[in-house]
């Protein structure tokens, strides 16, 4: 291993079987492992009947944890005040997170904690541009022109 760290911040357990997200996630965490990095997952929602994926994640060399959403998940529930001693001391260089939801949750704490590690918000699809026309931005921005 070379020292460098990434951390994944999903809803779900990443994994093939599931959605866009899961699968683009699946397809991130192997490829960081196999270029030497350290990966920890944290699913913001994470179930019981999740624990297959989980362990998949655990045998490719991935770290996972259940984030605050999760319900009846695992010793490894990460209560939101554990969020801090996820980051401090982690040597994160890498963080992705999967849509702007959870961004807005974990940048705060990550540019407080890791104020130097590269931060990616992965809107994974077209989900962003499915959130802004449905807020009318779009056309606001049409009309300003």
């Amino acid at each position: 291993m070379n020292g460098r760290a990434a951390l994944i911040v999903t809803h779900g357990v990443p994994a093939f079987d599931r959605d866009g997200a899961g699968w683009l996630s699946m397809i991130a965490i192997r490829a960081l492992l196999e270029d030497g990095w350290a990966v920890t997952v944290v699913s913001e929602d994470l179930h019981p009947e999740d624990a297959g994926r989980v362990r998949v994640l655990e045998q490719l060399g991935a770290e996972v944890y259940a984030g605050p959403q999760s319900v009846g998940a695992r010793e490894s529930y990460l209560a939101p005040r554990d969020v801090g001693t996820l980051l401090e001391g982690s040597g994160f260089a890498l963080v992705v997170i999967q849509f702007w939801g959870l961004a807005e949750h974990w940048i705060p704490p990550l540019r407080r904690l890791l104020p130097q590690a590269r931060v990616i918000i992965d809107s994974v699809d077209v989900h962003l541009l499915r959130v802004i026309r449905g807020s009318g931005l779009a056309q606001q921005e049409l009309e300003c022109h």
